[in-house]
C-alpha cells in the first residue's frame, strides 16, 4: 500500500500513459526515472511492460481510478483480437519506446497526446504542421523515456524549432476521433474497432507503397513519402466503395498490365490479390473482399474468368452459371432470371457476343434447401384440382403460401405444408359420408359457380365460408382426394349466399347508389369519409353507412346536377365563395371533391333544388 503523493494532477483525456507520470513527477519534484521505479517498471520498457499491477500502484500514489489510467495506456486495444493483428499493429502501428511531438501542441497544452504514439499519425491534426521525431539540433532521436517533454539531451529547446507545415490532412483527424471511441466519417470503418482499422490502414499502405513509390514504407518515421502513402491508403475508404474500386483499376493497368493473352486473378492482381486474401480473411473485414468479388464479376476486363479457371478459384466462392443450372437443374436462362429476381446471388455480364454468368456457391446452396419443401404451380394444380388463376388468388390472400421466383405465373413456387394443410383442414369439416342425396348436393365447381354469381365472389369466398366453418361439407367417397372430392348441400349454400349478402353492396353498386365514380368509393373509405371494409380485396359497404354518408356528405357531382352548371364552373364558385373541400385531388388524391353538405344547402339554397329525400333503398 503506497502513500498518495502530495500533489495530485488530474488526467487530461486524451494524453497518454507517460504524459500523466511526467505531469504527476514533475508537480511533487521527483525525478521521472526514480517514479518509474516507484511503480515497479524501468523507464526504457514501461510501455512495452505496463501492466494492471503497475497501474494499480499509479493509481494508489496519484488518487486516480485504475480504469481512467488503463484509458491512457494501449492494453484495451489488444485485448481479445486475432493474434496476427496484434502482433502487426504492435510491430509496426505503435511507438513504443520511440516518440514524436507537435512542438505547438507541447508549448500550448504542457502534455503529449495519446494518438501521438500511432505510426501512421504523421502530422498534427491541430496546426496542420509535421510532427518532430528528431532533434533538430543535434539530430538524436527521441524517445518517450526523456525527463523532458520539451528539451532534448542536447539541451536544445523542441518548442523553438521551425515547424512545416503540411496541407490539412483527414487521416490525422480520423486516428484522433477513432482512438477516443467517435464516429468518423469513414462510415465502412465505424463499426470497427480501432485496432482493426489501424490493421487495415497498415494493410494498404504497404500495397500503396507497392503501387507508387519504390522502397519499403517505414511506419515508424514522418519522411514525406511515407506520409503520403498514409493518406493514399485512408482515401481508398472515402466515397466507399468507388475510390476502392478506381484503385483497383489503376493498379490493374498500371502495376501489372493487361496485354498478355493469358489472364487470371493471381496474375492480373498479383500482390494485392495475394494481401487481400492472406491479410483480409478475418469475418470482420468481409466488406472489404466483397467489393473486390464485386469488382472481379462487373469490372474487371482481363478475361472471362470461367475460361481461365473453369471451377472458379476465388476461395470456391463462385461457380458458373452453367454449373449453377446444373445443380439447380434448370436452364441457363433461368438462372439468369433468379438472379435478376435476387434468389440466387450473382452478376450476368454480356462482353461481346458472349454472356458471363457467375453465381455465388453458398446462395446455390441456399437456394436448394429453401426449395426442398416447395411445389410448382403445376403440382398445386395436380393436388388441388383447381385452375392456375384460382391457386394465385388462394396464395394473394393468404389461404396457400408462395414465392414469385420468375417473371412469369408459371414460375410460382409454393409452400408444400400450406397446400397440404388446406386439404387437411377440409377433410376434419366433413361432417357426415354417403348421407346425403346426390340431388341434394353440389359438387365443388358447382357451389364456386353459385359464389361467382352471386355479388362476384370468388374462390376465396368459398373456402373461407368452409374454413370458418359457416359452410359444411359432404363426401360421398371416403378416400381423401383434391377439392373436387367434397360436395356442398344446395339448401344451406343458397341460403349462406342469401344471409351473406343482405344489407351489403359491392363497390359497383355503393358507386350507382352515390351516381359517382367507382374508384372514389376506395377513397372514400381509405380517408374515413365512408365506413366500410375490404374483404378478399373487395370493397363491401351496408346500405346504413351509405345513408350515414349521404346525410354527412355531398361530392361536386351531385352539386353541379343540382346546380345545372359545369363542375368547373361550381369548383371556382365555392372556392370564390369561401367553402372548404374536405377532400378532393389537390387536398388528399382522391378522385372528387367533397364538401360538409349542411353547408352547401345552407349557403347556396337559392341555387339548388331541394332534395326531399336523402335515404335510399336497397
Amino acid at each position: 500500500m503506497f502513500l498518495k503523493l502530495p500533489v495530485r494532477k488530474k488526467i487530461i483525456f486524451d494524453e497518454s500513459i507517460d504524459s500523466f507520470i511526467r505531469r504527476l513527477a514533475d508537480a511533487n519534484h521527483i525525478e521521472t526515472s526514480s517514479f518509474f521505479a516507484m511503480i515497479g517498471i524501468s523507464k526504457n520498457t514501461f510501455k512495452e511492460r505496463i501492466n494492471n499491477n503497475c497501474l494499480q500502484r499509479l493509481s494508489e500514489l496519484s488518487g486516480v481510478e485504475v480504469e481512467k489510467l488503463r484509458k491512457l495506456t494501449f492494453l484495451d486495444i489488444f485485448e481479445g483480437n486475432n493474434k496476427e493483428i496484434d502482433n502487426l499493429v504492435k510491430m509496426k502501428g505503435v511507438y513504443l519506446l520511440k516518440a514524436k511531438i507537435c512542438p505547438k501542441c507541447v508549448q500550448e497544452y504542457k502534455y503529449i497526446r495519446k494518438v501521438w504514439a500511432i505510426g501512421l499519425y504523421t502530422v498534427c491534426h491541430i496546426h496542420n504542421i509535421l510532427m518532430v521525431e528528431k532533434c533538430p539540433s543535434c539530430n538524436g532521436t527521441l524517445y518517450s523515456n526523456f525527463d523532458s517533454m520539451t528539451e532534448c539531451k542536447c539541451g536544445y529547446k523542441l518548442t523553438k524549432g521551425d515547424s512545416k507545415e503540411i496541407e490539412f490532412r483527414s487521416l490525422e483527424k480520423f486516428l484522433y476521433n477513432k482512438l477516443l471511441g467517435f464516429n468518423t466519417e469513414i462510415e465502412c470503418f465505424n463499426s470497427l474497432s480501432f485496432s482493426n482499422c489501424l490493421y487495415i490502414l497498415i494493410v494498404f499502405s504497404t500495397i500503396v507503397n507497392k503501387l507508387s513509390f519504390s522502397g519499403t514504407v517505414k511506419f515508424t518515421s514522418v519522411e514525406n513519402n511515407d506520409i503520403e502513402v498514409f493518406q493514399k491508403a485512408m482515401d481508398l475508404f472515402f466515397n466507399w466503395p468507388l475510390n476502392f474500386m478506381n484503385f483497383i483499376d489503376l493498379y490493374n493497368k498500371t502495376s501489372l498490365g493487361i496485354n498478355s493473352h493469358h489472364s487470371g486473378v493471381n496474375k492480373d492482381f498479383g500482390y494485392l490479390y495475394l494481401r487481400l486474401v492472406s491479410k483480409l480473411k478475418s469475418k470482420q473485414f468481409s466488406f472489404i473482399r466483397f467489393e473486390f468479388d464485386n469488382y472481379l464479376i462487373n469490372r474487371w476486363e482481363g478475361g472471362l474468368i470461367p475460361a481461365s479457371n473453369k471451377e472458379l478459384r476465388l476461395n470456391s466462392k463462385f461457380i458458373t452459371g452453367e454449373k449453377a443450372a446444373e445443380l439447380l437443374k434448370v436452364s441457363h436462362v433461368t438462372i439468369v432470371s433468379l438472379i435478376e429476381r435476387q434468389l440466387l446471388v450473382g452478376a450476368v455480364n454480356k462482353r461481346e457476343r458472349r454472356m458471363q454468368v457467375l453465381v455465388e456457391k453458398k446462395s446455390v446452396t441456399t437456394y436448394l434447401a429453401s426449395i426442398q419443401n416447395m411445389l410448382s404451380a403445376s403440382e398445386v394444380i395436380c393436388l388441388l384440382g383447381i385452375c392456375r388463376d384460382s391457386i394465385h388468388k388462394l396464395q394473394s390472400n393468404d389461404i396457400i403460401q408462395g414465392e414469385k421466383h420468375l417473371l412469369n405465373k408459371k414460375a410460382w413456387a409454393f409452400q408444400r405444408n400450406s397446400v397440404e394443410g388446406l386439404l387437411n383442414n377440409f377433410e376434419k369439416r366433413v361432417l357426415m359420408k354417403g348421407e346425403k342425396q346426390p340431388t341434394d348436393l353440389y359438387n365443388f365447381s358447382s357451389a364456386l359457380d353459385q359464389f361467382v354469381s352471386t355479388n362476384s365472389r370468388t374462390i376465396v369466398d368459398l373456402i373461407k365460408a368452409v374454413l370458418d366453418s359457416k359452410l359444411a361439407i359432404y363426401k360421398i367417397d371416403v378416400c381423401k382426394g383434391d377439392l373436387n372430392s367434397y360436395y356442398f348441400s344446395k339448401r344451406e349454400t343458397i341460403d349462406y349466399l342469401n344471409r351473406t349478402r343482405e344489407g351489403l353492396l359491392n363497390r359497383k353498386e355503393v358507386a350507382t347508389a352515390l351516381k359517382t365514380d367507382a374508384n372514389n368509393i376506395g377513397y372514400w373509405i381509405k380517408l374515413g369519409f365512408l365506413e366500410g371494409s375490404a374483404e378478399h380485396y373487395k370493397i363491401v359497404v351496408s346500405t346504413e353507412s351509405i345513408n350515414n354518408f349521404i346525410r354527412k356528405y355531398i361530392d361536386l357531382g351531385e352539386i353541379s346536377r343540382l346546380m345545372k352548371r359545369q363542375p368547373r364552373w361550381v369548383l371556382e364558385y365555392l372556392q370564390e365563395s369561401g367553402v372548404v373541400a374536405l377532400s378532393g385531388k389537390k387536398i388528399d388524391g382522391s378522385g372528387t371533391y367533397l364538401f360538409n353538405r349542411n353547408e352547401i344547402f345552407e349557403r347556396f339554397r337559392d341555387l339548388i333544388e331541394p332534395i326531399l329525400s336523402t335515404d335510399i333503398t336497397v
